[in-house]
């Protein structure tokens, strides 16, 4: 039976990292490179005996090349429901298998001295565009098993953590509870793998109990040691009570010379889950999207800043599970903190745009006090976990982030010392008429008074009249050109430069007849006698 083998290890950026949540650029996956100029990469593909467990042979064929005890192998549904499986005409994809590695270390050339690791999210990407690098089962098996890691990690919040750190039921087993001296044929096995005579007549009368309770446990905690049981279980005082024939032979040993402790059971014990709704009423509702379970509880004075045992707030749970109308009542409650942080460093915006829930960080982004550079333990922004992946909705998402982030006004100083908050569609394209335009229709303006007014930049070395189709950033990336070859001379050596300004105010080429023929307002009037007082103190001009 041949099934292919999808090698899946965490990057070394991310091995050590607590995560609630990790994206396809946190996995590195093993595939094969063909030889020749194609250079075609697959997946790895493993054939078995027939009848034979396919996860068996992994963790066998994987412990025979590793030289250790792997931990699992998983096996990942092909389809995601009976709509996408082929007819039975065409020819059967084989079985996936997923083999989780946590040993930073791992050679691949082991497995195949073609292979290598790759990032996943370049994989994928690659899988989602068609690329002809990858040959089309691969392509299919890659995106079913990013689907397949998502819906697994927003089903369980341990689920990374049982994947690639929860180790082997064989390696878990330490310690075996028993009395193999009870079993006469489970000691005679024991000795007989050890090398010891099995074939002794074994006597557990009083007298030699006590030693073969001894010498068995020795055999037994040995053969655990070699890995010849997983777990072994044996209480040897069951059905002490009752009569049979070997009632004698009961180990009295046990509990003798001890009293016997009877322990009232609670008539009533919560599970973790249970105990969790009890404490924080809140945090269930948002869970569960109840909108007005969620309003009553914040009318009767719940926190909505509270953290529950895992430091995840009320709104972490809503933007998390996408509850649109949960998020709506957190964020209207006035003490809110939207930007509070859960154990590692993620917000609820981190939440929303890890999910591709645009219309939940669209609903986050309108409060006024939410962030969009606050950084987790990894130094990742909301931007940072959707901008790398290819598929629509994260891109939507990182798009309302982006505009977001980017600034959308610009700052302009009057002649009068005041400032004014001018909003243009793009900062960097931005021309000196545009802005100019704007203050016009902000301050309500007459716009025969046009002529009377530019855009200037300016601090106090150099003053330049901009052209209305000038672009004002790029002549601010521009000035220490412009202060070399026509600013003034610094007043001392160490003297620093102030910050450059976008003042408001008087065109220098206009005469005095454009001002006698333009419809003044009173704002008018004020500006231009406040730029002729500022220029006559600065003795700029008369």
């Amino acid at each position: 039976m041949d099934f292919a083998l999808a090698v899946l290890r965490l990057r070394r950026s991310t091995h050590h990292q607590s995560r609630d949540f990790c994206s396809p650029q946190d996995f590195e996956i093993l595939l094969h490179s063909s030889l020749g100029s194609s250079k075609l990469r697959t997946l790895l593909q493993f054939r078995t005996k027939r009848n034979e467990d396919p996860t068996e042979a992994v963790l066998r064929f994987a412990r025979r090349i590793q030289g250790v005890l792997s931990r699992r192998a998983v096996p990942i549904p092909v389809y995601t429901s009976t709509v996408d499986v082929p007819c039975s005409s065409s020819f059967p994809s084989p079985p996936l298998i997923c083999l989780p590695l946590t040993d930073l270390d791992f050679d691949a050339e082991k497995f195949d001295k073609n292979a290598e690791f790759c990032n996943f999210a370049h994989v994928l990407n690659d899988a989602l565009n068609e690329s002809p690098s990858l040959d089309l089962p691969t392509r299919h098996f890659v995106r079913r098993i990013e689907e397949w890691l998502a819906i697994e990690q927003r089903g369980s919040l341990g689920f990374l953590s049982s994947l690639f750190h929860l180790k082997a039921s064989a390696e878990r087993t330490r310690l075996c509870v028993h009395n193999p001296a009870y079993d006469p044929q489970l000691a005679y096995f024991c000795r007989s793998i050890l090398g010891q005579n099995g074939s002794a007549e074994l006597r557990y009368n009083s007298s030699y109990l006590e030693e073969a309770v001894k010498q068995s446990n020795k055999t037994r905690a040995k053969m655990i040691q070699l890995d010849k049981y997983d777990q072994y279980q044996m209480n040897p005082l069951y059905g002490a009570k009752h009569s049979y024939k070997r009632k004698i032979e009961a180990p009295e040993y046990y509990a003798k010379g001890r009293k016997i402790i009877r322990i009232q059971k609670a008539t009533e014990i919560k599970s973790p889950k249970e105990l969790w709704e009890l404490h924080y009423p809140l945090h269930k509702a948002a869970f569960d999207g109840d909108a007005q379970r969620t309003k009553m509880l914040l009318a009767q004075g719940w926190d909505p800043n509270v953290k529950d045992d895992d430091t995840w707030t009320p709104l972490h749970y809503a933007a998390f599970y996408n509850k649109l109308d949960v998020c709506s009542e957190l964020l209207l409650h006035s003490k809110i903190d939207v930007n509070i942080t859960n154990k590692t460093g993620i917000t609820a915006l981190h939440f929303a745009a890890l999910n591709a829930h645009e219309y939940v960080v669209e609903l986050i982004l309108t409060h006024s006090r939410a962030q969009t550079d606050i950084k987790d333990n990894t130094g990742r922004t909301a931007y940072d976990l959707c901008a790398n992946m290819p598929k629509k909705e994260w891109q939507d998402v990182a798009n309302l982030l982006r505009k977001r982030m980017e600034p959308s006004k610009i700052e302009v100083h009057l002649s009068s010392g005041l400032t004014l908050q001018v909003k243009v569609n793009d900062v960097k394209e931005a021309t000196a008429g545009e802005v100019r335009d704007q203050i016009f229709a902000e301050l309500e303006l007459d716009k025969s008074a046009e002529a009377i007014f530019a855009i200037w930049i300016m601090n106090s070395r150099l003053s330049l009249q901009l052209n209305a189709e000038q672009k004002i950033m790029k002549n601010i990336e521009k000035w220490k050109d412009y202060i070399e070859k026509w600013g003034d001379e610094p007043s001392s050596p160490h003297a620093t430069d102030d910050e450059v300004r976008i003042v408001f105010q008087r065109d220098a080429k206009t005469f005095v007849r454009d001002e006698e023929f333009a419809v003044c307002c009173h704002t008018v009037i004020y500006l231009l006698l406040e730029c002729k007082t500022s220029n006559r103190t600065k003795s700029t001009f008369p």
